[in-house]
């Protein structure tokens, strides 16, 4: 769903914003969707079931504070299941694994960009709404 996207940043420049935008907000209504149902039936599909991962790119790239925020949400709901799948539970929300998970996610971003300017740019984006 957001190959375009990464393709885009891999080769150093910033995708489009209307179509972006467009898509994430068609994401957005498929992972939410999706994370009301069981672990165990979401789909593995990355067309039908967008990584959480991509949906918090693309907000940070379109500096859609309320997006990022979603996006941040989805993050770590997603991890939360994961992980109660696999353990069998979770007991509550930590603050620092939720951080933890962020700042992976920032730098799994940060890895894929081509040194230079975009990655500058990307890096700015990033302290604006998480530092």
């Amino acid at each position: 769903m957001f190959s375009e996207m990464i393709n885009d940043l891999k080769n150093g420049c910033l995708p489009e914003p209307t179509p972006l935008k467009k898509r994430l907000r068609f994401a957005f209504t498929k992972k939410l969707g999706i994370i009301k149902q069981p672990y165990l039936l979401w789909p593995p599909d990355p067309k039908q079931n967008p990584p959480a991962t991509h949906l918090l790119w693309a907000a940070i790239i379109l500096e859609d504070a309320d997006s990022i925020a979603l996006a941040t949400d989805i993050l770590i709901q997603e991890r939360h299941e994961k992980m109660a799948a696999r353990a069998g539970s979770l007991k509550g929300k930590n603050i620092h694994e939720r951080e933890a998970v962020i700042q992976s996610v920032l730098q799994d971003l940060n890895t894929l960009l081509p040194p230079g300017s975009l990655q500058s740019m990307m890096q700015e984006k990033i302290r604006k709404f998480f530092y």
